[in-house]
C-alpha cells in the first residue's frame, strides 16, 4: 500500500475520501488549512538552488572521470606499444644468442686446432654475455610493464565503479528534489493557505488515519 501525508502543518477542512473507495492519481483527497506558505516558497528557492547545485556537481565529475580516464588510455597505449617493443628485442635477442652459441662452438673448435686465436673466443664470449645481459633486462621490464597495465587496467575499473556510485547517489538526491520541488510549486500555485493531498497513484483507498474535519496534523502525519 501507498500512504499519503500530510506536506505540513496545518488543520483538515475536508475529506473527499473513505474507506474502500476508488480513486485516480491526482484526485485530492484532503484539503489541508496550513500557515501562511513563506517557508514553503523558501523551502522551494533551496530545492531549486539544490537541484542546480546537484547537476554542476555531477557535471564536474563526469568531466574529472572522462579526462582521468582518457589520461589513462594513453598510458596505457603508451604501456603497451612499449610492451610490443619489448617483446621484438627479446625475440631478437633470443635468435642472436642462439646464432652466437653456435659461433662459439665453432669458434672453440678452431680455437683447440689452433685455426683462431684466445682473443678472437674471448670476444665471441663477451658478445654473448652482452647479449644475455640484455635479454634478462629486457625480460624484467617486460614484467614490470605488465605489471603497470594490470594497475592501470585496475585503476580504471575502480575510478569507473566510484563514478558509478557517485553519479548514482547524485541522480536519487536530484530526483527527491524534483519530486518535492514539483509537490511545493503545485501547493504555492494554490490560493491562500490551502493545500490538498493527492491520491499518488489510481487504486482504492484501504483506510483512512484522518477520519474528521477539523483534525490537527503535523507535517509527515498519516491521513490514509
Amino acid at each position: 500500500p501507498i500512504s499519503v501525508r500530510a506536506f505540513k502543518d496545518g488543520i483538515v477542512t475536508e475529506i473527499r475520501t473513505e474507506d474502500a473507495h476508488a480513486v485516480s492519481a491526482g484526485e485530492t483527497l484532503f484539503v489541508i488549512a496550513s500557515p501562511p506558505v513563506g517557508d514553503r516558497a523558501a523551502e522551494w528557492q533551496g530545492l531549486k538552488a539544490q537541484l542546480e547545485g546537484t547537476d554542476a556537481r555531477l557535471s564536474n565529475a563526469r568531466s574529472r572521470y572522462e579526462n582521468e580516464g582518457k589520461a589513462r588510455a594513453e598510458t596505457m597505449a603508451q604501456e603497451k606499444a612499449h610492451l610490443e617493443s619489448l617483446d621484438r628485442t627479446i625475440r631478437m635477442n633470443t635468435e642472436q644468442l642462439a646464432i652466437a652459441g653456435e659461433l662459439a662452438e665453432r669458434q672453440k673448435k678452431t680455437f683447440e686446432e689452433g685455426v683462431s686465436s684466445w682473443t678472437d673466443m674471448a670476444r665471441l664470449r663477451i658478445e654473448i654475455n652482452r647479449l644475455t645481459v640484455e635479454a634478462e633486462g629486457a625480460k624484467s621490464e617486460r614484467e614490470n610493464t605488465r605489471r603497470a597495465i594490470e594497475k592501470l587496467e585496475h585503476e580504471s575499473r575502480g575510478k569507473q565503479a566510484e563514478f558509478r556510485e557517485i553519479e548514482r547517489a547524485l541522480d536519487e538526491d536530484r530526483e527527491k528534489a524534483r519530486i518535492r520541488t514539483a509537490m511545493l510549486g503545485k501547493e504555492l500555485a494554490q490560493t491562500g493557505n490551502v493545500l490538498t493531498a493527492s491520491a499518488p497513484c489510481a487504486g482504492s483507498v484501504v483506510r483512512l488515519a484522518v477520519r474528521s474535519p477539523r483534525t490537527a496534523v503535523r507535517e509527515g502525519d498519516l491521513l490514509a
